[in-house]
């Protein structure tokens, strides 16, 4: 199980995550193999979420995403299995 991108490419992919967490998430939580992003309650940060989930779907199919619209606010949830789950939890340390 590996991610398909280069690694120049993955250099950009984190950058393009940690500017997303720093600008469009309010909240992350994390519970075994999963992280939630509570997202800003925009359409913009909605619509940023499911473009660059879908990216990250296409390089690293093991990973799984979902986006919740929940009473709290919109959730983007990332899981991962077990032997990923290392790797999900220090992109979202």
């Amino acid at each position: 199980m590996a991610c398909s991108l280069s690694a120049s490419d993955a250099t950009g992919r984190l950058a393009e995550w940690e500017a997303f967490v720093a600008d469009r998430v309010l909240e992350v939580g994390r519970a075994g193999p999963e992280v939630r992003l509570r997202l800003r309650d925009d359409d913009p940060t909605l619509l940023a979420a499911v473009d660059l989930a879908g990216r990250e779907k296409a390089c690293c199919p093991f990973l799984a995403f979902s986006v919740d619209v929940e009473s709290d606010g919109r959730w983007l949830r990332i899981a991962a299995p077990p032997d990923a789950a290392e790797l999900l939890a220090q992109l979202f340390s």
